[in-house]
Order: structure tokens, then sequence, then C-alpha cells
């Protein structure tokens, strides 16, 4: 039987993000060190530490250890409430259902704010960078980033002080203010 590691990782990262951890451990392999690499360069995890071992014992002998790589993801999340980027990641391929696409009908995920991550003969890509390389593939997974489409921002005041404010993100307040750490004039 067949381990699933790209599942196991993101069960992981699912059940940390539900009791707001800051740490997950998740077992090295080249899958899953590409993944977190997308995960990190996207800003959804906040960063990666590598080669961490952990001592396991050998299944046939009850007294022998052996060395296992592990990768240390620390998630990301804002304001004081913890509230985490990552709302939801969900198994697309599965090894008894694989999913196949072009680079022409790769699905958007909320209008753009989610991700897909897809495995292409370029190596694993985001659904952004799939359709600019004009590249299919088998899609993995789908990320969803803000829960209830709202987004958190600094905002000067005229006290030099920073508010923390929640906007919706259609908002006009939203689009104006693209680069949030200019001061105000």
């Amino acid at each position: 039987m067949t381990r699933d590691t790209l599942g196991e990782m993101l069960t992981c990262i699912r059940n940390a993000v539900r009791v707001k951890s800051s740490r997950v451990k998740i077992p090295k392999t080249r899958i899953t060190e590409a993944l977190a690499k997308i995960l990190c360069k996207e800003g959804l995890i906040r960063d990666i530490i590598d080669s961490i071992f952990s001592m396991k014992k050998e299944k046939n002998q009850s007294s022998k250890f052996q060395k296992q790589p592990f990768l240390l993801i620390r998630l990301k999340y804002y304001g004081t409430n913890r509230v985490s980027v990552i709302t939801s990641l969900q198994r697309i391929s599965r090894s008894s259902l694989r999913i196949y696409t072009s680079y022409k009908t790769i699905p958007k995920i909320l209008g753009g704010l989610g991700l897909i991550i897809l495995s292409t003969s370029n190596g694993f890509l985001t659904d952004r960078e799939a359709r600019y390389q004009k590249s299919g593939g088998e899609i993995l997974c789908s990320i969803w980033l803000f829960k209830n489409f709202f987004c958190y921002f600094y905002e000067n005041s005229f006290f030099g002080k920073k508010n923390l404010r929640k906007v919706p993100c259609n908002s006009p307040i939203w689009k104006s203010s693209c680069n949030l750490h200019k001061s105000k004039t």
C-alpha cells in the first residue's frame, strides 16, 4: 500500500489551521518540499525550516531507532484573533481519480482569490503560472485564501498610530489604498 504524502501534508496543515497552531511538522519528500516552497512563495505560510530529524522506531526491531527528515512549516496568521491566511485546503486529484486539464480550462477559485496547484511537465505550478506558460497538467489541490471576503490592512491615522480596519475587498477604500505604508499628505 502506498502513502499519499500530499494528502497527508494538506490534512496536517488543515488541522493545524483549525486549532490555530503556529507550526506543522511534515515528513520531507520531494513532493512536500516543492509544495511547501510554492506556499511560501505565494505568501501563505511564514517560512520553512528544513532538515529537522525525528527519531522513529523501526517496526521490526523494538530497540533500534532511525532518523527521518521532516519539514517544519510555520503558518501565517493576522490580527489579535489570529485569522489564518489559508481558509480551506482541498485535495482535488487523488490516486483513485486523477484529474487533468489543459491551460485553457484551468478553473479559477473564488474569482482569482484562491489558488490551484498543478503538477506539470515544468514542475509544480500555480494556476496563474500555468496559464502564463501555457502548460496544463494534473490538478493537485485548491487553496482558498480569504475568509468572508474581508481583508485586513493598516491605515495611518492623524495621530501617527496604525489602526487595524476590516474593509470588504470590493470597496472603493480598498481599491484606493494600494500602497499601505505611505503616509497621507
